[in-house]
């Protein structure tokens, strides 16, 4: 298992340790164990005096993937908590449950053909992550329940899965639209999400993505309005044209239906880096933008727009692209960033520094977090600012011992224009000390 950091790959967990023979039945078995204790001070930037949180996250997994000729099963189980959730020493409320329980069924020729299926609760991961991926930064992280299948031929890849994210159901809730309110039963289909991409592997130089996304979602009990139909097609395209130098673009748009409205909308992403091996030691520099459509916001009680242009962000990691403190979304935003990392092969150093510029995109649209809730007065129909405010965000990544990962992080978003005015004036800090233990 590998856990997800600010200046490392996005990976899907793999337990390393394998008992038996490859040429027969075997088993892998691996244990994870994740601990984070992080403060978050000004959390509404400055609204209430003293609005400062600190806690303590802890996850921890074991898992067993087994393999026997062209099948492969694999269950991972995990535990995660808040330290101190527990209402007493001796109360125990239920965290612990599947995260990941599948069956494999794959096959190849040498060198031309290979494909794959695989059926159950499964992480997902896409690109990037900024569409699609597992969010292991969060103790719970995301599964999806799905069927999967694969395949690649050469240079050519295909990956396509189907998941039920909404089961179908009947429920009975009060309309209190209508006087006296009155109940209504609904029989909801549930939620779905569909997708495919295509992957194209030229050149060390040249790599292409190509990828459709479809989410529908209905109304549920939580939820009594919603009525989403949301397509995206997208694209990706990077590579390495010269030995240190590395590209990164990405692009989407989407069509359909929120809630009643039509939806339009679109974002785009990209980021360059060069890095200069030195002996045992790389230092770094990089810089990158992000982009995504917004609508504007009208009335004075909430945003009731005329049509839908939120660009819909779909199952995202988040975290690693814009901040540590976790105040945006791919969503009615800009992003302008610029970074600079040191990695040294002893302890498994690496150091990042960067500094993002972080503005609404349409100014009287909603300013969201990275989960899609609102930050503060969330708009502002009248607001003609755009520019919501600067952050700085220092990470340090160690090993000191392969199965053992460190990682100290400082962010700070300091609001200016619309973030004083939406948010607040006081800036927020975010500071954490994430240890991971992996076997």
């Amino acid at each position: 298992m590998r856990a997800t950091t600010p200046v490392d790959a996005v990976k899907e967990d793999k337990p390393p340790l394998m008992i038996g023979s490859p040429a027969g039945p075997n088993l892998t078995v691996g244990i994870q164990v994740f601990l984070r204790g992080q403060g978050r001070f000004n959390q509404d930037l400055g609204n209430t005096p003293d609005n400062h949180l600190g806690e303590v996250l802890a996850r921890a997994r074991i898992q067993a993937l087994g393999n026997w000729g062209p099948l492969t099963g694999f269950v991972q189980v995990q535990d995660r908590r808040i330290w101190g959730f527990e209402a007493s020493t001796i109360s125990n409320e239920g965290n612990t449950d599947l995260h990941q329980g599948y069956l494999d069924l794959h096959g190849e020729r040498p060198s031309t053909l290979s494909g794959s299926v695989r059926a159950g609760r499964q992480e997902i991961i896409w690109g990037r992550s900024r569409m699609i991926g597992n969010l292991t930064w969060l103790p719970g992280a995301r599964s999806f329940n799905a069927v999967r299948l694969r395949g690649s031929y050469k240079m050519l890849s295909l990956d396509v899965f189907g998941a039920l994210t909404g089961r179908a159901q009947t429920f009975t809730y009060t309309d209190d639209s209508v006087a006296p309110p009155e109940p209504v039963t609904v029989r909801t289909p549930g939620a779905q999400l569909v997708g495919g991409q295509f992957g194209l592997d030229a050149h060390q130089a040249l790599k292409l993505e190509v990828i459709g996304l479809y989410d529908r979602a209905k109304q549920h009990p939580n939820n009594v309005t919603l009525d989403r139909y949301i397509g995206d097609v997208g694209g990706r395209v990077w590579g390495e044209p010269v030995k240190g130098f590395t590209y990164d673009l990405e692009g989407h748009g989407q069509f359909g239906q929120n809630n009643g409205l039509r939806h339009r909308a679109w974002a785009g992403a990209g980021t360059l880096a060069y890095t200069h091996a030195v002996g045992d030691f790389k230092p770094g520099i990089r810089g990158g933008v992000a982009l995504a459509s917004g609508h504007a916001c009208t009335g004075p009680s909430g945003c009731a727009p005329m049509q839908s242009g939120d660009f819909f962000n779909f199952y995202p990691t988040n975290h690693i692209h814009y901040g540590l403190v976790d105040l945006m979304n791919w969503s009615n935003m800009r992003d302008f960033e610029l970074g600079a990392t040191f990695a040294a092969k002893p302890g498994g150093l690496k150091i990042s520094a960067t500094y993002h510029y972080f503005q609404l995109h349409e100014a009287a649209g909603r300013w969201t977090n990275a989960g899609g809730a609102q930050v503060g007065a969330g708009f502002d129909p009248s607001n003609t600012m755009n520019e919501l405010g600067h952050e700085i965000d220092f990470v340090l990544v160690t090993k000191p011992w392969k199965p053992l990962m460190v990682q100290p992080g400082y962010g700070v978003f300091i609001p200016t224009g619309a973030g004083v005015t939406l948010g607040g004036d006081t800036p927020q800090h975010f500071l954490y000390l994430w240890v991971v233990f992996t076997m």
